[in-house]
């Protein structure tokens, strides 16, 4: 897991570039290939610097911002595009597994906010969402799901499992940002309810 900071999108490449320009998350068809390679583990080694990408050592963090999102994608070019629009409102951590994902909720800077893909290797976002729930520390943390999978059962799952929202790609990119704010605002106002009324009891 690691922080992305103000810059660090043009250190993913040319070819992340490309998506940044274009606006969109690929839309992928039929059946996705497990892209976890090189390009994902020289991006962790990027962010991670010399520590340990197998998570012995804390990450980097930055205070530029008190809200922090977590998101959640093995694929590096939807995480680059994500990044480029979050990144200038938010402090923004990347985990690119499930596994990483359940791991970086009890890190600090702790998420406000989780964007979870679906489809990823070992772990899909379907059981990392229903891990999250069953764990009194992350029960509460708005997650919407970025995801390739239009169906409205796919969507409807989601939302029974949970998830406050459901994007599908290719996605809007302002949409994006304006749903990611409308949940922050809708987990605060609960959180001050839930404060008040415990200074009643």
């Amino acid at each position: 897991i690691f922080v992305l900071t103000q810059g660090a999108t043009l250190g993913l490449g040319l070819g992340l570039g490309k998506w940044i320009l274009q606006g969109r998350l690929r839309h992928e068809h039929g059946r996705r290939r497990s892209r976890r390679g090189p390009a994902a583990d020289d991006m962790r080694a990027q962010f991670f610097g010399d520590r340990d990408m197998n998570g012995a050592n804390e990450p980097r963090q930055y205070a530029h911002t008190d809200t922090t999102i977590l998101v959640v994608d093995d694929e590096p070019a939807n995480i680059g595009v994500l990044n480029a629009v979050l990144q200038p409102h938010f402090r923004v951590r990347v985990a690119l597994s499930g596994k990483d994902a359940l791991r970086a909720v009890d890190i600090e800077p702790l998420p406000d906010l989780i964007l979870l893909d679906v489809m990823m290797p070992k772990m899909d976002g379907y059981t990392v969402l229903s891990r999250l729930r069953e764990s009194t520390s992350s029960r509460d943390i708005p997650v919407i799901f970025v995801t390739a999978m239009d169906s409205s059962e796919d969507e409807q799952r989601g939302l029974e499992l949970g998830a406050v929202d459901y994007i599908t790609k290719p996605i809007n990119l302002a949409i994006v940002l304006a749903r990611v704010r409308t949940h922050l605002e809708a987990k605060q106002a609960r959180d001050m309810l839930k404060k008040f009324n415990q200074q009643l009891v």
